[in-house]
């Protein structure tokens, strides 16, 4: 009697053998999963740029830091990827998260994130996970040794490098499909133009003033958007513009009720099962589904 084992299922470069059944022969069925690929982001001199790869680092480098382009053609086609089509299985939790409407406009994104300490570090993890069309990371400090404890990106051997550049590699890990570029000197208020939402994390306060006034007025407004984190404290300022519209207060399911009848009364009584608990408040927007009388269905 022969016994057929379970098959070991091969992980990324395995070779998996597995026996033959025909004991009498010495012949084993071999089983290699193919590697993944990885993307390679090497570094060059812009003297040795060609016109198929583009620098996505700006400003001097005075930290011995080289200049990053990314040239994997895979990485490359991400900036040619049409943004209004949206792969659900790729995407589906975002979508019940976000929505539809919310995933088209983050992949048409591009966000300028300025200040790259740890603060900094989070909120482009976020976008970059989220998928936006393109992260620009904006620093002109070097990293400490007290940067390391409140960033993930950095390490003791990033000390003394740019803050913004010292974060592309580990950030641009997280998802290749966002383009990520860094800026390593002064910002000037014409350079927002290039972005639909710009976040500050290490600004003073004069600056936040002329910056959130540029982008207040700028046709179409650019997000101004305006952190900081003391200790256990944080503060945050948005400004999206003078006519935004916000179409969802605090992101929670509306509440819902089974209404059991509604009187003939002037005003109506609406009347709800009497097992079920009602979540409604005084001052709720009430909009009545009812099948047989269309005439009810408004707010």
């Amino acid at each position: 009697m022969h016994y057929m084992l379970p098959r070991k299922r091969a992980g990324e470069g395995e070779v998996v053998e597995e026996e033959s059944e025909n004991n009498n022969s010495n012949i084993k069925d071999v089983t290699v999963s193919p590697p993944i690929k990885k993307h390679r982001i090497s570094t060059t001199d812009a003297a040795d740029l060609t016109a198929d790869n583009k620098i996505v680092t700006t400003g001097d480098n005075s930290s011995n830091y080289s200049n990053t382009c990314v040239d994997e053609p895979s990485v490359m086609a991400s900036r040619d990827v049409n943004h209004n089509d949206i792969d659900e299985d790729l995407h589906s939790r975002q979508l019940a998260v976000y929505g539809r409407e919310t995933m088209r406009r983050l992949f048409a994104s591009n966000i300028l994130i300025s200040g790259m300490q740890g603060l900094g570090a989070e909120i482009a993890k976020n976008l970059i996970l989220a998928g936006v069309k393109s992260v620009t990371l904006h620093d002109e400090g070097v990293v400490e040794m007290w940067d390391s404890s409140s960033s993930f990106v950095f390490s003791e051997n990033d000390v003394g490098k740019n803050r913004a550049l010292a974060s592309l590699q580990k950030l641009q890990e997280l998802n290749n499909a966002v383009v990520i570029s860094t800026i390593t000197t002064t910002l000037t208020k014409q350079k927002l133009s290039d972005f639909q939402a710009v976040v500050f994390t290490d600004i003073s306060l004069e600056k936040s003033l002329e910056y959130n006034d540029y982008c207040h007025n700028h046709q179409p407004p650019i997000s101004f958007i305006k952190t900081e984190v003391r200790g256990l404290f944080g503060t945050v300022f948005c400004d999206f513009g003078p006519k935004f519209t916000v179409f969802d207060v605090d992101g929670e399911e509306p509440h819902t009720g089974i209404i059991a009848s509604i009187s003939n009364d002037n005003p109506a009584l609406v009347s709800c099962v009497d097992d079920e608990r009602l979540e409604f408040e005084d001052g709720d927007l009430v909009v009545v589904k009812a099948q047989f009388w269309p005439n009810l269905n408004q707010p």
